[in-house]
């Protein structure tokens, strides 16, 4: 059988390369760059301003389970979300609720998982007209955001988001998930 040879790529990296590799150092792998990248990468605000404007929704979703496994980084969150308007900012405010309510929800098994973080701080509630976070552990807010955004965005977000969950709970089985990788401290 001929050898093949293989050369690196030297395709350049695009925002999905970029905020995929910026959410694997932050130890979220769910999402994978197509080719590796060696240089600097968007932390903290700026990653989530990257972030909620990315053009793909599951880079956009993938705040939530950044927050969830870096519920630290929340004030870099609603800075980030704060820059925003319009669609854009109703959107990121929702992904960052939807976030605090399944920390809430699944509380036992993400401090089981990854060991205890604090809260992420509530935020848009008012705003939104949503229930508070504490009321039926983040599931009464989660339900009434999800029937907002069925009725404005029109696709079924209860099952959106819990799917999303799914996934990350599935993740956690790898050992390396929520590990910081040092070169994004």
């Amino acid at each position: 059988m001929p050898k093949l040879n293989r050369k690196p790529s030297l395709a350049q990296p695009d925002e999905w390369d970029i905020l995929a590799a910026a959410l694997n150092r932050y130890g979220v792998k769910h999402v994978a760059p197509g080719v590796r990248i060696d240089g600097p990468l968007p932390t903290g605000e700026d990653l989530f301003s990257q972030l909620v404007t990315a053009r793909s929704i599951r880079l956009r979703e993938a705040v939530i389970p950044l927050l969830l496994t870096h519920p630290e980084l929340d004030a870099c969150a609603r800075a980030a979300i704060e820059k925003l308007l319009g669609e854009q900012r109703d959107r990121a405010m929702r992904h960052y609720l939807a976030a605090g309510a399944l920390q809430r929800m699944w509380s036992t098994r993400l401090a089981t998982d990854l060991g205890p973080r604090r809260p992420i701080q509530p935020a848009y509630l008012a705003e939104l007209g949503l229930p508070p976070l504490e009321e039926d552990f983040g599931r009464t807010t989660l339900l009434a955001l999800s029937n907002q955004e069925e009725g404005l965005y029109g696709y079924d977000a209860w099952v959106g988001y819990n799917s999303l969950m799914d996934l990350i709970l599935a993740e956690l089985i790898d050992p390396s998930w929520g590990k910081m990788d040092a070169r994004s401290r």
